[in-house]
This record gives structure tokens, sequence and C-alpha cells, in this order.
């Protein structure tokens, strides 16, 4: 999970740079620019989401543990 989020970035990341390495000309380039900066944003708010995640399963893991034990 962890690289197809990093692919996601890295994908977002290229998709962002691309008109600013031919200077935006027309709105086709400025939306790609957006959409560009909406793929980083989702990978990281992705990748956050996946982190709490992992959290409150090892909790309830060892929240279970302590109660069987």
């Amino acid at each position: 999970m962890n690289g197809k989020i990093k692919l996601l970035l890295f994908i977002g990341l290229l998709v962002a740079l691309l008109p600013v390495m031919s200077f935006p000309r027309n709105i086709k380039n400025t939306i790609l620019f957006v959409l560009g900066i909406g793929l980083i944003l989702l990978a990281f708010g992705i990748k956050r989401g996946v982190k709490t995640l992992r959290l409150k399963l090892k909790r309830l893991e060892g929240q279970q543990g302590t109660m069987i034990g």
C-alpha cells in the first residue's frame, strides 16, 4: 500500500510540473497543474488515513490481548 501511495504522489508531482516546464499559456495547462496538485493532496490524505487506521488497529489488538490474558 505504501508503494502505491508513493506512486500516486510521484504521478501528481509529475502532472503538476508538466505545465510549469512550459509556462502555462492556456487554460488546459492551468487545469493540468491544479489536477496535479489535487493528486498530491489526495496522496497525502490517503497516507494520513492509512496511518490512523493502523494506529487504531494496533490499539484494538492491544485491548483484545489484555482482555483475553
